[in-house]
């Protein structure tokens, strides 16, 4: 492939877990809506999160010229996300994840940390990936590390938070407001629907009064 590595970009950690988790709509409902079918759709999508790089052109020639490879990928990093979005969840309400989720998180987590190297330049010490063996694992060492980065976060852990919406909206986010009051994931969307829900409610109760 060229070129042995690759920085650990910061915004890499904490919230891109959580972001990941949300490329399904709907997903504590019964009726979850993917959003990512191909491996190319998922490299576009942390293309978007992460900004341009020639990393994702280089992966996107790889998964070209190994597209079975890329699709057993593809199918093992939306499983992690199930994973992440279970862990989270459970976060979310004060409850323990399962620990089948907790083991898998870890494997993927021990996968991609060998592929970590310490190197040092004019800035100092810092973690690189080397991505020259099996660069189509990428995406899914950022999912992996991103999740345990921010499990292991006690500060930011605490401000985990999955819109409360009845039907299922499942949105996960950390909660930056200063008494972490947020509920909904966007106070326009499923806030909105929970605002005219209650509306609606007074009214029925209100038309039921003798």
């Amino acid at each position: 492939m060229g070129g042995g590595s690759t920085r650990l970009m910061p915004s890499a950690t904490l919230e891109l877990a959580l972001r990941f988790a949300n490329t399904v709509a709907w997903h504590a409902s019964a009726h979850a809506q993917e959003s990512i079918f191909s491996y190319e759709d998922m490299l576009r999508w942390f293309e978007g999160e992460l900004g341009a790089s020639p990393v994702w052109t280089r992966l996107l020639a790889a998964q070209n010229s190994d597209a079975e490879t890329a699709s057993q990928l593809l199918v093992r990093i939306l499983g992690l996300r199930e994973v992440v979005f279970r862990v989270f969840s459970a976060q979310a309400v004060n409850e323990r994840p399962a620990n089948r989720d907790v083991s898998t998180l870890e494997d993927e987590w021990r996968r991609a940390s060998r592929q970590l190297r310490l190197t040092h330049n004019e800035g100092g010490f810092e973690f690189q990936w080397e991505i020259d063996k099996t660069p189509l694992e990428y995406p899914l060492w950022l999912l992996a590390h991103s999740a345990v980065e921010l499990l292991t976060n006690a500060r930011a852990l605490q401000r985990v938070g999955r819109c409360a919406d009845p039907a299922g909206c499942g949105w996960l986010f950390l909660d930056q407001s200063k008494n972490r009051s947020r509920r909904w994931c966007d106070i326009n969307d499923c806030g909105n629907r929970a605002k005219q829900r209650r509306f609606r409610g007074r009214e029925q109760a209100l038309g039921d009064t003798p």
